[in-house]
């Protein structure tokens, strides 16, 4: 229902919806990920020169495909390896999470009546298994990840909570999540410098997206 005073084209543009990625944006986790491909193979002979190999290529595609070229390449085992790596980024990120204000950023925007959502890289089934196992979880109305792509995700966000594209942001880290937020054609708040003149907004943190008149302000540009 539209807030009295407000026309339908007002209502339209407010922000209503903010779209997370999950890795270096609600938690600084590349680096404990890309950590644990090594960690996991420190007792395989070669596997630091291959695995410096693959994270060279951009297409290196995500965990079970790089087990795999691993494997293929030194024989080693891929279905071990993706699990005990899943269980190593699991237990960090957790304990991580636990002891980070994220859920108050969240909370805060959920009391403003925002929906918040998770479109992340990471695939979605190992995504939604670890966070089940937080109170992160609760923050969210959907966790969504690979194989679908950041637009697809974004398209499926709106159809199924009758949103409009206006009335969702994307936060990101990563070309990935801009990419994703202009070809689905949303607004987006880019986390880093090297965002500045192309997003929509740029921020350190996400601390700053609870910050007086943020969203009104995002709303009203463009």
């Amino acid at each position: 229902m539209v807030s009295p005073g407000r026309t339908l084209r007002e209502y339209a543009s407010l922000i209503q919806a903010i779209v997370f990625d999950f890795d270096g944006t609600l938690i600084d986790s590349n680096e404990i990920k890309l950590s644990a491909f090594y960690e996991v193979t420190a007792h395989i002979s070669g596997a630091v020169a291959e695995l410096d190999r693959i994270f060279q290529d951009p297409n290196r595609g995500d965990r079970y495909d790089i087990f795999a070229a691993l494997q293929a390449r030194l024989g080693s085992d891929a279905a071990n390896l993706t699990k005990a790596y899943g269980e190593r980024c699991e237990a960090v990120i957790l304990d991580k999470l636990a002891n980070s204000r994220v859920t108050e950023t969240l909370d805060k925007l959920k009391s403003e009546g925002r929906k918040l959502f998770i479109a992340s890289a990471t695939p979605e089934v190992n995504l939604v298994a670890m966070l089940d196992k937080s109170e992160l979880v609760t923050r969210f109305e959907g966790i969504y990840g690979r194989p679908a792509g950041k637009a697809e995700i974004l398209r499926r966000i709106m159809e199924t909570n009758d949103l409009q594209r206006s009335m969702m942001v994307v936060v990101g880290d990563g070309e990935d999540d801009f990419r994703g937020a202009k070809e689905f054609g949303c607004r987006f708040v880019g986390i880093g410098p090297v965002f500045a003149g192309r997003a929509d907004a740029v921020i350190d943190r996400i601390e700053a997206l609870t910050h007086p008149g943020f969203f009104d302000s995002l709303a009203s540009s463009g």
